[in-house]
């Protein structure tokens, strides 16, 4: 297990320790997948039932996408992945660079000192400020830029919607 959210958590051996502990088959899988298998509308499932799981395994990792090729530094080394771009602890920073009176020097790994400046860069867009509502814009406009190649993936060859998919597009 090695998930990038998580920092502590590199190789853990999470499967092998629930399999010990209860006795029982376990799985452990990346968490687009068995999402993706629970829902009817699904661009991780391929027509034929099975999981898409691409060449590398990380099929349905949306978080990767480029938004922005100048944009924030992802933890994986490349810049203006989604996920990083609409990560509050980025936003707070694109704030204070612009010159909001948020709190400097937030502990990225502290979710309170984040979520107390994520909050006060919200309040300012809300009380006007320019500067804070530009930071959510360009948040907004990153997100949309994720759905859209999302979209395109999914009405790609790569993809085929049953007609029941293309109900919960419109």
């Amino acid at each position: 297990m090695d998930p990038p959210h998580l920092p502590g958590w590199h190789d853990v051996p999470l499967r092998d320790a629930v399999i010990e502990q209860t006795g029982l088959p376990a799985i452990l899988d990346k968490d687009v997948i068995p999402a993706a298998s629970a829902y009817l509308w699904n661009p991780g499932e391929h027509r034929s039932g099975e999981v898409v799981r691409g060449v590398s395994g990380k099929a349905g990792e949306s978080g990767h996408f480029v938004v922005d090729p100048a944009g924030p530094l992802c933890w994986c080394g490349k810049r203006g992945r989604l996920g990083a771009a609409l990560r509050a602890e980025c936003l707070v920073e694109q704030g204070v660079a612009a010159g909001l009176a948020l709190p400097e020097g937030v502990d990225r790994s502290d979710p309170r000192q984040v979520d107390v400046a994520f909050s006060a860069l919200c309040a300012a867009a809300d009380d006007g400020d320019p500067r804070a509502i530009e930071a959510l814009e360009t948040a907004g406009q990153r997100l949309a830029m994720g759905a859209v190649g999302a979209g395109c993936l999914m009405l790609s060859q790569a993809f085929t919607p049953r007609p029941s998919d293309l109900l919960l597009m419109s």
